[in-house]
């Protein structure tokens, strides 16, 4: 008895599995699948099932011995995410590089969307300039695990330029120091924007990734559209008390800003009911020409993402009292973002809430051991209470963790500094120096280090070199004062 069977219904259960995380189940169908037709897209799918269980290496032999790794490019960037994730970094470079359809481009700034039709092979349904976007983003971390960080940040603005969407290369380049502020604003103005967006979609886009950018080297208020992403259309911005003074010579996690005068919005919590009506009757009385991006954006104020924006910008601003309020809002919606917690981290150290800070490391180690921000905490609770030694032994595992988790560097020195052994402190800025290139903080330190054991002439050096990273930061022009003084200049 003659039988029709539907490829199709097979293909769909494969694609059902995976999204349900029923991988072992994705992986028997799609090797029938493959059994069946020895198509190469169901090949791609039989590998992305094996990879999805970690068995990495036995992906790539597929690919490989179907000839599919030269031959598709999304087979190329699976096999070599393949050697990546198995830590055989030699040989995922070695593949991109022999196999990149894309050197016959420019090697200058691109500015077209995506490759020409003939210097690329896909399968239909995928995006050009998203699957180009991720083959220069996974060579750029093959890169950095590699230690070179300068070819790897050509890689992610490259990834970037083709995909502006691509914010995984955007947080690669700025979450890790790898530009100074000029450096990120010029990536900023220099992406081909306007012809991959419609108008609107770029005002939200660069509203979204301004908000991103350093905060320290300026004190500056929040831009029009991010006042009005958080806070709606109010017209008067009430001013924050900021701290009187401070203690220059103790060592902060941050070297934060106190501008002479400055307007923030009051933080306000988020389970207030009160202001929840008053949200309410703001949108009903909202005029009803306001244009699709403004609507858009205003929409978007509860993003967690703004509000640790602004939360950075207030502890920058040394508002540390009203940061405290807002990360204690997002981490009571967000227990465990990863971009709040640092933040939140560090305002506890300068508002001394030990307590919360023991308790919140101690969580975050029995849910993350193998994370550097659960041992960043704990390595600040131990500093901030006067244990030195046990606070350098957990912030030495977060930086083993993650060696280029900057706060957790900074911390370390201070531990050394607090304790006046300047040469192991300088020894850890230094290190911090190499990693964070476009973060001001660990010359500023060295600075301060070299001062306090007189050693004038080289500490006017290294604030020369922060002040070049951040000009306008009153803290490395106090510290010019000072050694300004002792020379009786």
């Amino acid at each position: 008895m003659k039988t029709n069977v539907n490829i199709e219904n097979y293909r769909k259960l494969v694609q059902t599995y995976i999204d349900l995380h029923v991988y072992n189940a994705a992986l028997f169908w799609a090797d029938k699948v493959v059994a069946l037709t020895g198509n190469p897209r169901d090949v791609y799918w039989l590998a992305q099932c094996m990879y999805l269980l970690k068995q990495y290496h036995r992906a790539a032999y597929l690919l490989r011995s179907k000839n599919l790794d030269k031959a598709n490019v999304l087979c190329t960037y699976l096999t070599a995410q393949c050697f990546y994730k198995a830590n055989e970094l030699s040989e995922a470079l070695k593949l991109l590089n022999s196999t990149d359809p894309f050197m016959v481009l420019p090697k200058d700034e691109m500015t077209s969307p995506c490759p020409s039709e003939t210097d690329i092979k896909l399968f239909d349904d995928t995006p050009k300039s998203q699957a180009y976007s991720s083959f220069l983003l996974l060579k750029g971390k093959i890169l950095e695990a590699m230690d070179n960080r300068g070819l790897a940040a050509d890689c992610y603005k490259q990834a970037l330029r083709t995909d502006v969407y691509c914010y995984e290369a955007f947080e690669s380049l700025i979450k890790y120091q790898m530009l100074t502020a000029a450096e990120e604003e010029e990536l900023l103005t220099s992406l081909p924007i306007d012809s991959q967006c419609s108008s609107e979609e770029a005002e939200i886009l660069l509203t979204l990734y301004e908000s991103k950018l350093k905060k320290y080297h300026t004190p500056v208020l929040p831009k029009p559209n991010e006042s009005k992403i958080l806070y709606g259309n109010s017209n008067s911005l009430p001013n924050n008390k900021l701290l009187s003074s401070l203690n220059l010579t103790s060592h902060s996690l941050y070297t934060p800003i106190i501008p002479a005068s400055i307007s923030t919005p009051v933080v306000t919590r988020n389970n207030d009911k009160n202001i929840m009506k008053s949200n309410e009757a703001k949108k009903k009385s909202m005029p009803m020409d306001i244009s699709s991006s403004n609507t858009l954006l205003m929409k978007l104020k509860n993003s967690l993402d703004l509000q640790v924006a602004e939360a950075e910008r207030l502890y920058y601003n040394c508002d540390y009292q009203a940061c405290n309020l807002l990360t204690e809002a997002v981490l009571k919606m967000d227990p465990y973002h990863d971009a709040c917690l640092p933040i939140h981290i560090s305002c506890q150290v300068e508002l001394k809430q030990s307590n919360k800070l023991f308790t919140l490391g101690h969580n975050l180690v029995d849910l993350y051991p193998n994370l550097a921000i659960p041992w960043f905490a704990v390595g600040c609770y131990y500093y901030i209470i006067g244990k030195s030694d046990l606070a350098r032994r957990y912030l030495s595992k977060a930086t083993a963790l993650d060696r280029l988790f900057g706060p957790a560097w900074l911390a370390y020195g201070h531990s050394f500094a607090i304790e006046n052994e300047h040469d192991q402190a300088m020894a850890a800025y230094f290190k911090a120096s190499q990693l964070m290139r476009g973060c001001h903080l660990p010359l500023l330190y060295i600075g301060l280090e070299c001062g306090l054991t007189n050693n004038v002439n080289l500490a006017e050096k290294f604030f020369q070199q922060a002040q070049h990273i951040a000009p306008d930061d009153p803290f490395i022009m106090h510290e010019k004062g000072v050694i300004a003084f002792q020379n009786s200049q």
